[in-house]
């Protein structure tokens, strides 16, 4: 079934092999973040790890808006999801004190660039 809703034209064999081959790597490497993956006979199960903190309400907090060309910035983070580092930033902007930021489209561009320097994907 998740072979068909990932929409893989790989065979049942291979895709469990390919499955498998992401829970081995994430067992190593533990490249998927939030989340633990378990190989359950020939289910895949993820796993919340509740590991995020929750973001103030938005009742109480107005974050910066970024403009809708700043999305391209998985150009300078390649592999990375914009929109979950998009979250890490607007984290980092509260915890930081919610400094106020002349340019937020730059700020941004330059969490993105700092969070893949730090660690590229491959």
């Amino acid at each position: 079934m998740l072979r068909k809703e990932t929409g893989s034209a790989s065979s049942d064999k291979e895709f469990r092999r390919l499955v498998g081959k992401i829970y081995d790597e994430n067992a190593k490497h533990n490249h998927i973040p939030d989340y633990s993956v378990r190989l359950d006979g020939n289910n895949v199960r993820f796993t919340n790890r509740k590991t995020m903190k929750a973001l103030p309400s938005a009742e109480t907090t107005v974050f910066p808006t970024l403009d809708q060309e700043t999305y391209n910035a998985r150009i300078v983070a390649p592999g990375y999801d914009v929109y979950y580092l998009e979250q890490e930033w607007r984290n980092f902007w509260v915890e930081s004190g919610k400094p106020e930021l002349k340019n937020p489209d730059a700020a941004f561009i330059g969490f993105c660039k700092s969070r893949h320097n730090k660690h590229p994907m491959q």
